[in-house]
Order: C-alpha cells, then sequence, then structure tokens
C-alpha cells in the first residue's frame, strides 16, 4: 500500500501537463477527474498538497497494517491456531482500514469543496458517466 501511495504522488508529479490558466490530463493522473471537471492549476496544485498530506498522515497506518499482515499469516500458519490472537489481529487491521477509508472520503469532501458550483456540477456529470460506462458489457 505504502508503495502504491508512494508511486501515485510520483506520478502525479510526473504526469501534469500546466498551461497558464489550465490543467490537462495525463494518462494515469489520479486527479484526471477533476481535471475534466475544470479545475485550474492552483485548484490543482492545493488538491495535489492535500492528497499528499493524507497520505504522508497514512504511512504509519499502512506500516502497521503490513505488520499485522505478516502477524496474521504468521499465527494462521500455527498448528493450534490461538483464536483470541488471530480475531484481535484482524480486528486491528480492520480499524486501520476503516480510519485509511476514512481519510479518503474526508479527503474527497474537502476536495469538493474547493471546486466552484459549475465544476461540482461538472464532477458529477464525469463521475455519472464513468459509473454508465463500466457497467456496460465489454463487446469483446
Amino acid at each position: 500500500m505504502l508503495q502504491r501511495i508512494l508511486f501515485t504522488i510520483a506520478m502525479l508529479a510526473c504526469s501534469i501537463v500546466l498551461t497558464p490558466n489550465t490543467v490537462h490530463a495525463e494518462d494515469n493522473d489520479p486527479l484526471a477527474v477533476y481535471v475534466q471537471a475544470g479545475i485550474d492549476a492552483t485548484q490543482h496544485a492545493q488538491i495535489t498538497d492535500m492528497a499528499a498530506q493524507t497520505d504522508e498522515s497514512n504511512v504509519a497506518r499502512s506500516h502497521e497494517m503490513i505488520q499485522l499482515l505478516n502477524n496474521l499469516k504468521m499465527l494462521s500458519l500455527q498448528p493450534n491456531l490461538d483464536e483470541k490472537k488471530i480475531l484481535a489481529t484482524q480486528s486491528k487491521i480492520n480499524d486501520l482500514q476503516g480510519a485509511i477509508a476514512l481519510d479518503r472520503l474526508k479527503l474527497n469532501i474537502k476536495v469538493r469543496k474547493l471546486l466552484t458550483p459549475e465544476q461540482r456540477i461538472k464532477l458529477v456529470e464525469v463521475l455519472r458517466d464513468q459509473r454508465k460506462a463500466a457497467r456496460q458489457p465489454n463487446p469483446n
């Protein structure tokens, strides 16, 4: 997970092409939906900064989760399972996953507040179109 976070930040830094008042999305840009909604360079920088802050706050959680997953694997490989330890470890993993998910939702809410009313409307249109396209069967 940590590697994915760092990769996303690196890709974001490498994939943005800025012109004076407009931001263009490149392939693999995690902010592509916001770019399609019409964010400007200032908004893009603010969103990038907020995402980096969220990722930073989740680095420790990611490290802890990796350690817990390794512990869970070791516990599951014992001939006699310690039910209490296994369930407690899984509960901690669930708590960390929940905290990370909440942070992502909070980030999405903060980002939405940065958008103008017109950009919010366009964002919802883009998201609806993406979901609609994802539901359509692949002709191949």
